[in-house]
């Protein structure tokens, strides 16, 4: 059987196509790995008081509060065991509104996370941020609330995760120190 010449093309397109998955993929995934490692070696260490912006938006961590209950003297809430309350203002960078939600912040400290507490959140009254607009260039002035062991929020080893839109693409670690 004799194969033309646009067969034989495809035959050689498909071998070189095959060699370069094998055998070059190797190459590029050790050089994006090397990017990789060099990026996180240039990361930023952010703390407290620090302006730290995320993408379109801009977040500064003022001071951090541990207690039992939120609220005042007469409508408030007591927490399962401690709440880390957060103070900090975000500034809109973007073009267009944006919403605030729990989904912006989660506590780390070692292996484990902690999200917002909504109910806590919800005895902060107006000085709750989450579910609150910012317009653009508008800085939104307010407080997060955590309910988690007391341990947790008297430790000096928390990070505070914090990202931009609910997908939270782009993310940067604030130590709360």
């Amino acid at each position: 059987m004799k194969l033309k010449k646009w067969q034989i093309i495809v035959i050689i397109v498909v071998i070189v196509v095959l060699a370069g998955t094998l055998f070059g993929g190797d190459s590029d995934d050790t050089s994006q790995n090397n990017q990789q490692t060099d990026t996180t070696e240039v990361e930023k260490t952010y703390k407290m008081k620090d302006t730290v912006q995320v993408g379109d938006v801009e977040y500064v961590i003022s001071k951090k509060t541990v207690t039992k209950t939120v609220g005042d003297q007469y409508v408030n809430n007591k927490a399962q065991d401690t709440y880390l309350i957060i103070d900090l203002s975000i500034k809109n960078l973007g073009k267009e509104q944006l919403n605030v939600t729990d989904s912006f912040f989660t506590l780390l400290n070692g292996d484990k996370e902690y999200k917002t507490d909504s109910e806590g959140a919800i005895y902060l009254g107006d000085d709750s941020i989450i579910y609150k607009d910012i317009n653009p260039d508008v800085t939104l002035k307010g407080k997060i609330v955590f309910d988690v062991p007391e341990k947790i929020a008297k430790s000096n080893d928390n990070t505070l995760k914090v990202q931009t839109g609910i997908w939270g693409t782009e993310t940067e670690n604030i130590l709360l120190k």
